[in-house]
């Protein structure tokens, strides 16, 4: 997991986040901070990208889970669960958000210490964050406001040590 990523990789990322409808949209300038960062994790097999998924902090004790997306011939193997697992090991500690629209990925969060809740019951500057640090693209918007929008669901961890 999480090779360097290449900057055709990275437009790609972005062009199916904005056309896959599941998505949130990523510009390109959002996904190179993210992959300078380690935000953006990777899996590959044999140095073709399976799939990917984003991991980054909100505030100090508080990170979002973000964007998983599985090529879909590597679908139904686990592999994203196995992403998710992945991501979730590196943010034990803290408290996590995540919000999707994939009935799987709902149950896997479920089982995974989440709870689903509702947008007040997460606090303002967290919400307020990922605002100003993931949604600032109208294109974003143009998607979360679409159909996605209306059975996207809200989750939220405590910390887990």
């Amino acid at each position: 997991m999480d090779e360097k990523i290449t900057d055709r990789e990275l437009r790609e990322i972005s062009q199916i986040s904005l056309a896959d409808p599941h998505l949130s949209f990523r510009p390109l300038s959002l996904l190179k901070q993210s992959a300078e960062k380690g935000h953006l994790l990777t899996i590959r097999r044999r140095r073709a990208l399976m799939g990917w998924m984003e991991c980054f902090p909100l505030l100090r004790d508080y990170w979002s889970v973000s964007s998983l997306y599985i090529r879909p011939s590597y679908r139904g193997k686990r592999i994203g669960i196995n992403l998710l697992l992945h991501a979730l090991r590196s943010v034990e500690n803290k408290y996590v958000y995540a919000a999707t629209a994939n009935p799987r990925l709902k149950r896997e969060l479920l089982g995974r210490g989440f709870r689903r809740v509702s947008l007040r019951e997460i606090p303002i500057p967290v919400l307020f964050s990922l605002v100003i640090k993931r949604y600032s693209d109208p294109r974003t918007w143009n998607k979360l406001l679409g159909k996605t929008f209306q059975s996207l669901q809200h989750f939220w961890r405590m910390p887990q040590k």
